[in-house]
């Protein structure tokens, strides 16, 4: 007697029919589970633009992946429109010009301002245990970081800012830019005529 394998009945209102059994859907399904709780976001990222970015990948397999994210709602219309979009913004936080599609979580760079040094102690002329122009007390040299509000002890490398001040995504919207007036300035006060405060 001939053993008949069951599959799934498509369902009216399905985005396409679906071509494989059960147990071909469970281990795929236990693949990709596996592979997402095992890779990094960072190293999924990586792979993913490396990916995109190589000559492996045929339009046809670019259109089957950008239709399979958009049936998991994970390339909402939102990310499709921006994407898009060619309409040229200001940045209120940097102030350079950017079109949306070109921004991402790293394309807003602002560095830390110089580090500002001032010393502390007293240094006083007389001879109150020792010679003339003796210091009296210790003199130490430190540093301010502006732009953080952050007093820095620059004679430990470690204590000096690393990176940038600020890196993240291009803004028109002045709510999401925490200005201090010293590298990160309005529109008003950099005179770039952008968005209005």
């Amino acid at each position: 007697m001939e053993r008949i394998i069951s599959r799934p009945i498509p369902q009216r209102g399905c985005h396409q029919a679906m071509s494989f059994s059960p147990a071909a859907r469970t281990e795929s399904l236990a693949i990709l589970t596996y592979f997402l709780n095992n890779t990094t976001p960072q190293e999924l990222h990586s792979r993913f633009i490396s990916a995109l970015s190589g000559r492996l990948m045929s339009p046809v397999h670019l259109e089957n992946l950008l239709s399979a994210l958009e049936t998991l709602g994970i390339v909402t219309p939102v990310v499709r429109a921006a994407a898009e979009d060619n309409t040229t913004r200001h940045c209120v936080r940097c102030h350079r010009v950017y079109v949306e599609r070109h921004n991402s979580g790293r394309a807003c760079v602002i560095p830390h301002d110089e580090v500002q040094l001032y010393t502390t102690g007293t240094a006083e002329s007389g001879n109150a245990g020792g010679g003339p122009g003796q210091v009296q007390g210790p003199i130490h040299v430190r540093g301010y970081l502006p732009c953080c509000k952050a007093p820095l002890d620059p004679s430990h490398a470690s204590h000096l800012p690393a990176g940038n001040h600020f890196v993240g995504r291009h803004t028109t919207m002045v709510a999401n830019v925490a200005y201090n007036a010293t590298n990160i300035k309005t529109c008003t006060q950099k005179g770039c005529g952008g968005a209005q405060e």
